[in-house]
């Protein structure tokens, strides 16, 4: 049943309250859905708990709402953090956010790019790998970032600190 300006959501015990919205939902089959068209997802989590705000052109996700796959112009917004790119996986139950698409990912004090992006929502924790080139903007004199390139980076917002691989 294809169904004009839907709006979808499903709540977990485990998880909370997580919805999407869209201008055209689509059944692909019997367990997998694709919303069309100026596509938002809003993953509440628990009461009282994070919020993670994803936008993009199509959204394919299964019936148990913790499976999906975002493409066109895909922005993720979780605390200041914002990543974009083509596409991105997010598996809820894992917290996680992937991509082998390229993407960037920026926040007020940090940038950074690669062709192969992971995030952990929960550990908050960042991996670029392939073509990767990561800035930071210093609390020193001198304007100009710390700009690190190399084959992979991990980073911890949680803890602040990140360890670079290069070539």
């Amino acid at each position: 049943d294809r169904k004009e300006q839907i709006r979808v959501f499903q709540t977990h015990r485990e998880k909370g309250l997580i919805e999407a919205s869209g201008a055209l939902n689509v059944p692909v089959d019997e367990t997998t859905y694709r919303l069309e068209g100026g596509v938002e997802v809003i993953d509440h989590g628990r009461k009282g708990g994070r919020e993670i705000r994803m936008n993009g052109d199509v959204l394919t996700y299964d019936k148990e709402m913790s499976h999906f796959f975002l493409q066109g112009n895909v922005r993720i917004r979780f605390k200041d953090v914002i990543m974009s790119g083509p596409d991105f996986e997010y598996s809820r139950p894992e917290d996680l956010f992937k991509t082998v698409s390229g993407a960037v990912v920026t926040t007020p004090t940090l940038s950074g790019k690669a062709h192969r992006v992971l995030f952990f929502v929960k550990d908050e924790k960042l991996i670029f790998e392939e073509n990767m080139q990561f800035s930071v903007r210093l609390r020193l004199p001198t304007p100009d970032p710390l700009v690190i390139s190399g084959r992979k980076l991990t980073y911890s917002f949680l803890r602040r600190e990140g360890e670079a691989e290069g070539d």
